[in-house]
């Protein structure tokens, strides 16, 4: 996890006569950066859609930071989904606009990362207790050259958005769907 190089310092050292220099270089962990956490937590929203599709998951997201520490490239890393489902769902959308929120990184966090979010789910219709995702990242998946943070929560509930059904004065309740099992 700790492949990330800001600088390179060098260093001389003269031993027997002889000059012998080395670089030295200096690293950061952004699974350490609670700013970075932080931030990202209150940055990605659990979208409307979803809410009101009683959808719920783990969605990883690939990102890469460039040298100046601003964060670029996000995509949804897993699970695939078509981009008519993705669109109408809006996870991906929510994590991109919310990642693109977040100010840049500083020097040091050069690199491709791979976030796993939890967008977990309450629908009081069936149950008080948060609907956790299962989903994980399968084994076959590579993940070459790519740093896996810890994982973020995002909470969303029924209650969010009611729809009123003017003819029963209540919402139907309807069951909650995990994107992927």
């Amino acid at each position: 996890m700790y492949l990330t190089f800001a600088f390179t310092l060098k260093r001389s050292f003269l031993c027997f006569g002889l000059l012998f220099s080395f670089n030295v270089f200096a690293q950061k962990d952004l699974d350490r950066n609670l700013v970075f956490f932080e931030l990202a937590k209150k940055s990605i929203d659990y979208p409307r859609t979803a809410v009101l599709s009683r959808m719920y998951g783990r969605i990883y997201a690939q990102f890469s930071v460039n040298r100046n520490g601003k964060i670029g490239d996000i995509q949804v890393f897993y699970p695939k989904m078509t981009p008519s489902f993705e669109n109408s769902v809006g996870f991906g959308a929510s994590i991109r606009k919310g990642l693109k929120k977040l100010p840049l990184l500083g020097l040091g966090y050069e690199g491709t990362y791979i976030l796993p979010i939890a967008f977990v789910f309450t629908n009081y219709g069936e149950s008080p207790q948060p609907l956790q995702p299962t989903n994980i990242l399968p084994e076959f998946i590579e993940t070459n050259n790519m740093t896996i943070l810890t994982e973020i929560k995002v909470y969303g509930d029924s209650k969010r958005y009611s729809i009123p059904d003017f003819k029963n004065g209540f919402e139907p309740i309807r069951p909650s769907q995990q994107i992927a099992k």
